[in-house]
């Protein structure tokens, strides 16, 4: 999330080109009725089932060519029975609704960005952003009627026909993304070209009507169906129905800047935890009351497994000085301070220089704890990423830091590409590769335990660790370090991108005098980066293999990538032929090498 000021916000509403598809014109207020209504029901079943409807006006407000605003007015809730409907909402909901334009770019038809007010709720932004996914018109003006659209159902492919004055938009919403939310600290990886199994089957269809250049009117209908129960007719089903319709346009009525703090997002929905959205406004002594009741309760595991996921929420919405005024004060309250298991789980940056500070105040199993938990952060930022790599300098470095600032770096390459140019992943490059260059022939118990370590970091550091490469490779091909460390820093390639200089693992592969595990551990890395003519060599070696225990691993290998059905693995299966096994080594598994593959899928993440 990205908050910005007003001044600078206007940076988002510059024109990305110059088509003149649509016909709004700046300085009028395009005003519209629009209703909504959505019904769940069983299939078949005629007069039952239930839901809401939400109707009232929707002023559109032209400030710019391409800068817009939503405003609502007049909204009212409806609750929807067999019996009748019932209205439902009050003064505070319809405030909620009105209080806040929301400014927003518009690109040709395609929202683009959005600019609500940091103060503008969650679900009251979630309406706005169905209303301007049914305004949304992604069509080219080139008439490319297949496209990729983002919108309130997720990154969905999207066809649009035309008819007559009529436009029609097409989704078929089982091929969206991004329309799951993993709050995970699991290592995972996102299936973009996968279609998922989703439990909701789900048909969008908006027709646009336009009258020279301007939206006239719009219906979208969407159904959701739940797949275990839905054969035959059978199951449960939802219903959308939206529509706006234009009534007319007046002058637009200048709109005074709001001078708050605003955020930039898109239209994709967006989550809140409930537990965050009843607590924005937290202060210390809040929080207080849930460490209280923790306190005395740690021999009792269900009122525990039901208040600490509360505190853990609770402290990730404190500000730095009330999380510190906090933490003194429950030191003083509790035998066993609850905040030594929450602080590792909260992952804010707040919390995360908070533990920093504190890492010398705690006890070595807190610490260790702690220190540990950097490794599961998500998404760590470039100033988590300082503080933790000055920990490798420090009097606190050992087994648990290593591995921990490596796993956190490869976390933060991963989402930023550059960061190798970046001063903390240089730094921790410099730091290892002091161990490095210092040999990898071990004098005693000690330095051989820090040579584990340290390439067992380099492995976890991936694409942070690529500038180590060349030492990575001089320390394994000497046939002086010992076998155990060889293989270790052999394992330490895996996340080594492909473009560095990889053509060493390939050299020891070839060579039959080395050892067996050297040769397998050496191919296996190699064949992370597959091309044709690494398959062509492969090829020509196993026909003439004389170890059964590589050419057995290698056969099982290159036979399971052909059979899987792993999506991760399409392209080096697109490559393999079945010439490639011309040397049968199908041996017994448990006397030979062998290989095994093992992928689970979550249909839940598409992951």
């Amino acid at each position: 999330m990205t908050v910005v000021g007003v001044d600078i916000i206007l940076f988002f509403f510059y024109p990305h080109a110059d088509s003149d598809k649509l016909g709004y014109s700046p300085g009028l207020t395009y005003l519209f009725d629009y209703y909504t209504t959505t019904m769940t029901d069983l299939m078949g079943n005629r007069g039952g089932g239930g839901g809401f409807s939400l109707y009232g006006n929707a002023e559109l407000q032209v400030l710019d060519k391409c800068h817009l605003a939503l405003q609502l007015h007049n909204n009212t809730l409806l609750a929807v029975t067999s019996l009748g409907a019932e209205k439902r909402n009050s003064e505070n909901f319809s405030d909620a609704l009105e209080r806040f334009p929301l400014h927003f770019s518009f690109q040709d038809g395609v929202v683009s960005y959005l600019c609500p007010l940091m103060d503008e709720p969650f679900w009251v932004l979630n309406v706005k952003r169905g209303l301007l996914s049914a305004l949304q018109n992604s069509l080219p003006v080139t008439g490319q009627e297949k496209l990729e659209e983002v919108d309130i159902s997720g990154v969905c492919p999207t066809v649009y026909q035309k008819k007559g004055d009529s436009l029609l938009k097409m989704k078929d919403l089982e091929n969206c993304s991004s329309r799951a939310f993993p709050n995970t600290f699991l290592q995972m990886t996102s299936l973009q070209d996968a279609k998922s199994t989703q439990l909701l089957q789900g048909w969008l269809e908006c027709t646009q009507n336009y009258h020279e250049g301007v939206l006239n009117n719009v219906n979208c209908s969407e159904t959701l169906s739940f797949r275990p129960f839905s054969e035959d007719g059978q199951g449960v089903q939802s219903k959308v129905e939206l529509a706006l319709k234009l009534q007319g346009s007046r002058r637009l009525i200048t709109i005074k800047p709001e001078h708050r703090s605003l955020r930039v997002t898109n239209l994709l929905y967006e989550r809140e935890s409930g537990l965050k959205r009843e607590r924005r406004e937290l202060h210390a002594k809040d929080v207080l009351e849930t460490v209280r009741q923790l306190c005395g309760r740690y021999h009792l595991p269900l009122e525990v497994a039901d208040l600490f996921p509360l505190l853990v929420f609770q402290i990730s919405e404190l500000p730095s000085s009330e999380l510190k005024m906090l933490w003194d004060s429950s030191l003083q309250m509790c035998l066993r301070n609850p905040l030594l298991d929450a602080l590792p789980m909260c992952r804010t940056s707040v919390c995360v220089s908070f533990m920093f500070d504190q890492l010398s105040q705690v006890n070595q199993l807190a610490r260790e704890a702690w220190i540990y938990s950097l490794a599961f952060i998500p998404e760590p930022t470039q100033d988590m990423l300082n503080r933790a790599v000055n920990l490798l300098e420090s009097s606190l470095v050992n087994q648990a830091t290593l591995l921990s600032v490596s796993t956190m770096l490869n976390q933060f390459c991963v989402r930023h590409s550059a960061c190798a140019n970046m001063t903390p992943v240089q730094n921790a490059a410099r730091i290892f590769g002091k161990t490095l260059q210092e040999g990898c022939q071990p004098y005693n118990e000690k330095q051989r335990m820090k040579l584990v370590l340290v390439l067992k970091a380099i492995g976890n550091g991936g694409q942070a660790m690529s500038s180590l490469a060349s030492l990575l490779a001089k320390c394994v091909a000497k046939t002086s370090t010992p076998t155990s460390l060889r293989l270790i820093g052999l394992e330490a390639f895996r996340r080594i991108p492909c473009e560095t200089d990889r053509s060493m693992l390939m050299e020891l592969y070839k060579d039959v005098q080395e050892n067996p595990e050297i040769r397998i551990s050496s191919y296996f890395q190699a064949m992370k980066c597959p091309t044709s003519a690494l398959l062509q060599t492969v090829k020509a070696i196993l026909r003439v293999e004389p170890s059964l225990q590589v050419g057995s691993f290698v056969w099982s290998h290159l036979t399971q990538v052909m059979e899987t059905n792993d999506s991760l693995k399409t392209g080096i299966k697109k490559m393999l032929t079945p010439d490639l096994l011309s040397k049968d080594f199908k041996l017994e598994p448990w006397r030979y090498s062998w290989y095994y593959d093992a992928t689970v899928h979550s249909g839940k993440h598409n992951t």
